[in-house]
């Protein structure tokens, strides 16, 4: 195992507009989840023994705002979740132990708030639609723009009139499909990816001597891998695994293959050619003072020969 995994880092802060509470000294538990697909992702913090004057100010709602970084002290080191505090519950796990519980969303606002009316003429870009849809996130702590996306657009052009109004998250879904994309919030950022499309960047090599845990398992809803926590390996990052480290599934649910049997055969994930994958759905567990510290990824395969990557809108929510 590499040094870079040996003494345990986290940060965690809560914050308003006026500044913020560092509570990185306490003991922390947390569960995040990130995925690729639309919902907002959310992570679940409990703080221990905090003072009941902290504890009440957290729960009264002073604090709308949660950034939580985690890794290594030497090693990979970052932001695994970032969002707003959706709900605060203060209890006592013991005679000893008090808890201050933090649940978090990412753009949650932006995503069930945001609300686009207006209307765009005939003939105009599809490019057009995308400057009130995203005005109307912008407003609850969404970026501007994605230039990538709105220049392919500007040659789209609109048949007919067109009426916009509804959840801005709706008609967003409809006008990046039409262009062969998908978007997610991740990190107060929307994220619109070229189907097929990852993010640029370092490929992390998954090993047992990287802080691969047990063995990689192939099925019907992805590679599934745990590793030590690590901040890299969040949704739409590469991952290189060898094929003969992962563990392959039978094709049905019971075998042999008959007639009768064609109702079980399964879907599975394909390993990929060149054996990099692409992270769609990251989880970390963690205890600051506990045995909990893991990363735990579903990945498909990717074709990175195919230049796809991921276009950004920078915001905060």
């Amino acid at each position: 195992m590499s040094n870079s995994q040996f003494i345990r880092k986290a940060e965690l802060l809560v914050a308003n507009n006026e500044g913020g509470l560092d509570l990185s000294q306490y003991r922390v538990k947390f569960n995040t989840h990130s995925d690729s697909a639309e919902a907002p992702n959310h992570a679940a913090i409990r703080v221990y023994n905090l003072s009941k004057s902290t504890a009440e100010k957290i729960r009264s709602g002073a604090y709308g705002f949660v950034v939580l970084n985690a890794g290594y002290q030497d090693g990979n080191f970052g932001t695994i979740f970032k969002g707003s505090v959706m709900q605060v519950k203060v209890g006592r796990e013991s005679n000893l132990d008090t808890y201050v519980d933090i649940l978090a969303s990412d753009g949650d606002a932006a995503y069930n708030q945001g609300v686009v009316a207006t209307s765009v003429a005939r003939e105009s870009p599809l490019n057009a639609q995308l400057n009130p849809i995203f005005s109307a996130m912008v407003e609850l702590g969404i970026g501007k723009s994605v230039e990538d996306m709105k220049s392919k657009a500007v040659y789209v052009m609109n048949l007919r009139g067109k009426v916009l109004f509804g959840l801005a998250r709706a008609k967003l879904r409809n006008l990046v499909q039409s262009l062969d994309y998908s978007w997610s919030i991740q990190g107060g950022e929307v994220v619109v990816v070229p189907y097929e499309g990852y993010e640029k960047g370092v490929v992390v090599d998954l090993s047992p001597g990287t802080g691969l845990i047990g063995t990689p398992e192939q099925t019907d809803s992805g590679i599934t891998a745990t590793s030590l926590l690590n901040a890299n390996l969040k949704v739409g990052a590469l991952v290189r695994i060898l094929p003969e480290a992962i563990n392959r599934e039978y094709l049905t649910k019971q075998a042999p293959i008959s007639y009768d049997s064609r109702s079980s055969i399964r879907n599975l994930t394909p390993l990929a050619k060149d054996a990099t994958y692409l992270v769609v759905v990251s989880e970390c567990e963690g205890d600051t003072r506990g045995d909990a510290w893991y990363s735990r990824l579903i990945m498909v395969g990717v074709d990175v020969s195919s230049e796809t990557a991921t276009d950004k809108i920078k915001g905060s929510s």
